[in-house]
């Protein structure tokens, strides 16, 4: 994987979110579906993305934060707010081989089983992500809209320990935006929509959790997430 240190240090922003997330008093019951959460997403993942005539690496690295409110008993909603760190080394434009941004997106959760044992789930999710970055006589922008669909299992979802798995299609639509000594666009879109996951969660306690997740096929990377609900 290119471009390690942006990892590290997304790593120093997150320590007062990270206490609110695993300080919470003693005791231990059953996770309310219909309460709020909010939940922090470390990412750096590896993705193939496909331009015109050649299809390139893509770095990233996300601090993704997501405040989840319910509208009943089996639907959740959220909203998106993600850093991002973007790196492309076979970029031959030196101010697009590196570049920050943000991303804002929207999700929606809906529960299609739910027992004590396994616990089955549709989500869909949108962002908007935009990064930039600059050289010496160039400007570039990177912009696109990211669209998911996938299916989440837990096994096990009230012990202290789960399994989580998933499968998902991803649709992208982006486009590399240069100034400078030269002026270009360049369209792009992902290289392969299917992927999957494999993962475990820890409860902490009755309301907050930690997540990891290993992702193969059309994202490569590993996903932290530390939650709670309010």
């Amino acid at each position: 994987m290119q471009n390690r240190r942006p990892f590290h240090r997304l790593l120093r922003l997150t320590p007062g979110l990270l206490l609110i997330c695993l300080h919470s008093p003693t005791g231990w019951a059953d996770i309310d579906t219909q309460a709020s959460d909010f939940a922090l997403f470390i990412e750096h993942t590896d993705t193939e993305w496909a331009y015109p005539v050649v299809v390139r690496e893509t770095t990233t690295t996300r601090l993704l934060a997501v405040w989840h409110e319910s509208f009943g008993a089996s639907l959740k909603g959220g909203l998106r707010l993600a850093y991002l760190d973007l790196s492309q080394a076979s970029n031959p434009l030196p101010a697009a081989k590196n570049t920050t941004g943000y991303g804002l997106g929207f999700d929606l959760h809906a529960q299609l089983i739910a027992r004590s044992s396994l616990q089955l789930g549709l989500l869909f999710a949108y962002d908007y992500q935009s990064t930039g970055g600059k050289s010496t006589d160039q400007a570039a922008d990177v912009v696109w809209h990211t669209g998911q669909v996938g299916v989440d299992l837990i096994l096990a979802p009230l012990a202290r320990v789960s399994v989580l798995s998933g499968v998902s299609l991803t649709y992208i639509d982006g486009e590399q935006r240069v100034s400078g000594n030269l002026e270009q666009i360049t369209p792009f879109n992902e290289d392969e929509p299917l992927g999957y996951y494999a993962g475990l969660s820890l409860k902490t306690d009755a309301t907050g959790s930690i997540d990891v997740k290993w992702y193969g096929g059309s994202r490569e990377g590993i996903e932290f997430a530390f939650r709670r609900q309010f």
